[in-house]
Parts: C-alpha cells; structure tokens; sequence
C-alpha cells in the first residue's frame, strides 16, 4: 500500500482477526491524506520487488484517484515496467463513479496506456464487482 511511500502489510493482513486488521492498518501506513506519491512509491515497488512478484501470472491491483504529488517522469516509468511484467493492470479509482467524472489529472493521463481495466472502486458493490476481472 502507498501514501507517499511503499509500505507492505502482508504480515498485518495475515491476522485472522479482522477488527485487530483494522485498526493496525492506520498504524502501519503514516500520512493517510497528506498527498499521494504514486510515482515514487510504484518506483519502490518497481525495485524492492518487480523483478520477483511480477510475470505474467500477476494480476496488479492499484486503488487510487491518480493525484501524483511527485515527479510523473517516474510514474510513467514505473508503470510501463509494472504493465510489461504482469498480465494485467487493474486500477480502480474511486472518482470514477461520478457522472461527470473524466481522467484528467496529469498522473491519471499518464497511466492510462498501462491500464489494461479503469473502473470504480467507490463502494462494496463496485469492490466486489472487480472479482469478475481476476481469474
């Protein structure tokens, strides 16, 4: 998961507590709010472990509205790297289910050739709507 960096929540998912999963996930991940840094977190993962997660059995989740406060260079990096690993990119944005709603921030433009699935993510519903993506 990202803010403005990349920090992994596999061991606070592998709880089977669910409430205790849930309150230690605002602990785990500093700067809820405080801006997003898509390109230089995605560039971390890219990193620490792109070449050892990702093929072409790796479906990649991205959960964001596509506001990047950082350098866009990178995230056009990144996501070139991050769409010719896998076999696909799912970015679901929570903005999308808006009438009026279209992809116009620089970071969500600059993604978009290396989104294989753009949909909504904005409630349960379109959450679990996102199953019929994944095989």
């Amino acid at each position: 998961v990202f803010s403005t960096r990349l920090v992994s929540l596999t061991r606070t998912l592998q709880d089977s507590n669910f409430e205790k999963v849930l309150s230690n996930l605002s602990d785990q991940v500093p700067y809820w709010s405080g801006g997003t840094r898509i390109g230089a977190s995605l560039a971390s993962f890219k990193t620490q472990y792109g070449n050892h997660l990702l093929n072409k059995d790796t479906i990649v989740l991205i959960l964001s509205d596509g506001w990047d406060t950082g350098d866009l260079s990178i995230l056009e990096d990144a996501m070139r790297f991050i769409h010719k690993k896998s076999e696909k990119v799912i970015w679901l944005n929570p903005l999308a289910s808006h009438p009026n709603y279209s992809p116009e921030t620089k970071g969500m433009e600059i993604c978009l050739p290396y989104i294989d699935i753009f949909t909504s993510a904005h409630n349960l519903a379109s959450l679990k709507a996102v199953a019929r993506y994944i095989k």
